[in-house]
């Protein structure tokens, strides 16, 4: 996967936009990728000074002196193809200046500091610390996972559940030597709420995904209660699915965006072929579904079922029920 192919898909998590204004930086990889950050920082009109230095396979040099290297605030190494192996040899070539400016990797330090809601600029703990409660919530597409996801944050005691596991992580462990069983270690130890709670959200086609890349999820995935959300009209769910595909719309949060669907949504022709495409998204849930049962059933998991239907009739009734499920309170206290 070329370099600006990796960059356009983990630019939700805004990595390069969070390095845009910070001091002076000094980026070391192989050119591919410098270019590309040169580049980018060119365009972003950043205030900071950023220096670039190509580190070839082949390269001997980097000329750079003690005194040079204390005035920048990190050396990142950056590299699409393996930063292990360039922080490695940078490493080497540095161990003898007494160097205490950080240096970091653009991928395994930063990006997992971003997902972490952790200092940028600092190396990414690897230390695991087990948080007292977590859990994961279960589901297939379009299922209302976001909307309790965002409840359940709202209540300030159960961690911050979202779709860590999702595509900028999986396409840096596919294509960039990226360890994503340390970055999930990463934020089960400092995504957590003071309490001590870990959420995280699992979508079944995420586990694909963790089988192509021989993933062994099982011992961390020991840790987890689960949740267990399924969608009872599963063509209304497919309906939506479609929607959301045809819009390009799979969240709505603000006005701006209602109103930019709701134009999509005038613009849409049904014909015969979007009801076999939508005949097959049904079909296409329901084995997912059967994933998750499966799942289950092997690691003899009992998960709390909650159904998107009833959890959006009464919201209040089914949080207290999860948070006395995973013994945060024992009895209702969530009010919204």
């Amino acid at each position: 996967m070329k370099v600006e192919e990796i960059f356009d898909r983990i630019a939700e998590v805004r990595l390069l936009k969070k390095l845009s204004d910070r001091g002076n930086l000094l980026f070391v990889g192989e050119e591919e990728t410098i270019q590309y950050l040169q580049n980018f920082f060119a365009r972003s009109n950043t205030n900071s000074h950023y220096d670039y230095y190509c580190l070839s396979e082949n390269s001997d040099g980097f000329n750079y002196s003690r005194d040079d290297l204390l005035n920048y605030q990190a050396i990142i190494v950056a590299s699409i193809d393996d930063e292990h192996f360039i922080f490695d040899r940078l490493k080497q070539k540095l161990e003898q200046l007494n160097l205490e400016t950080p240096i970091l990797k653009l991928f395994s330090d930063l990006f997992v500091n971003v997902a972490s809601d952790r200092p940028l600029l600092q190396a990414s703990d690897s230390k695991f610390i087990v948080p007292k409660i977590a859990y994961a919530i279960a589901s297939t597409a379009r299922s209302g996972s976001t909307v309790l996801c965002k409840a359940l944050t709202a209540t300030q005691i159960a961690g911050f559940p979202e779709e860590h596991l999702r595509q900028p992580s999986q396409v840096l462990t596919q294509n960039c030597h990226f360890d994503c069983l340390r970055y999930l270690r990463n934020l089960m130890t400092y995504r957590t709420t003071e309490n001590g709670v870990f959420g995280t959200k699992f979508i079944s086609h995420f586990f694909p995904f963790r089988e192509q890349n021989n993933l062994d999820l099982d011992e961390i995935l020991a840790r987890f209660n689960f949740i267990y959300l399924i969608r009872r009209d599963k063509i209304a769910q497919a309906a939506s699915g479609y929607i959301a595909q045809k819009t390009k719309t799979w969240h709505i949060d603000t006005d701006k965006r209602y109103k930019a669907y709701q134009a999509s949504l005038n613009e849409i022709k049904i014909k015969d072929a979007d009801l076999e495409k939508l005949h097959s998204y049904y079909q296409w849930l329901l084995q997912e579904e059967c994933f998750w049962e499966e799942f289950f059933e092997q690691r003899q998991i009992s998960p709390l079922v909650i159904e998107y239907e009833q959890f959006v009739a009464s919201p209040e009734q089914h949080v207290n029920k999860v948070l006395k499920y995973l013994k945060i309170i024992d009895e209702d206290r969530v009010r919204f």
